[in-house]
Formats: C-alpha cells, structure tokens, sequence
C-alpha cells in the first residue's frame, strides 16, 4: 500500500483509506475535510475502490457531493420507501425534487444542483 502526497499531508485521507481497507464503511467524513480537501479525498476513496476492486459506502448528508460521485445511491424516502438507482436515474424520475425541495429550494435534474428561486417567480 502506497500513499500519496496528499494522503501524506491530510490524516484524514490516510485514515480512510485505512478504513476502507478494514472493509468499513465511510461515515459522514467528508464533513471533517474542509471544502477544498472534499474533492480530494472523494477522488483517493473512488481510485482505491477501482484499484482494489472494493465497494465504497459513503455515508453523507451532502447531496449533491453524492451525486456527483457516486455510480449508485440509496434515498430513504420520508414515507421510509429505500430506492436504489444511478443518481442520474433518481434525479430524472423527480424523487430527489419531491423529497428535498422546500421553500424557494428547488432540484433541478439537469444540472443535478440545487437552485434557489427567485423571489417574485412564486405566486
């Protein structure tokens, strides 16, 4: 097992790794990494998975980090419906837009982000 410069400068990504060799899953540690190291860390984590042919579980609150980089996604509905899907396939079929938009807050499936409306385009 080799590390890489970034592995070597942030623990935090040593410790992951470590972790996913132990086959455990990754829990909300994306939330310890400031903004620039998210990336990063997301990057070592899906390159160990390939490498290693391993399955990564990431555990996050972060929703749209996990579209992004996920090849598949479970979304616990309020009603307790677990789906399993691509996040391509969850966004299409509008379940992130009904579970997750509130107020002015919408899912757009296109871009796969959250956008705010303005404020005179509700009525």
């Amino acid at each position: 097992m080799t590390s890489t410069g970034v592995e070597l400068r942030d623990p935090t990504i040593g410790h992951a790794r470590r972790r996913a060799f132990r086959g455990r899953t990754v829990t909300e540690i994306a939330s310890k990494v400031n903004v620039a190291r998210r990336g990063e860390l997301v990057d070592v984590l899906g390159r160990l998975a390939r490498e290693q042919n391993l399955a990564v579980v990431m555990s996050t609150h972060e929703l749209e980090l996990a579209l992004r980089v996920s090849d598949r996604m479970w979304l616990l509905e309020a009603d307790r419906t677990l789906t399993c899907d691509t996040p391509a396939a969850l966004a299409e079929s509008g379940r992130i837009g009904a579970e997750f938009d509130r107020g002015r807050m919408r899912f757009g499936p296109r871009r796969m982000v959250f956008d705010l409306e303005a404020e005179d385009s509700r009525v």
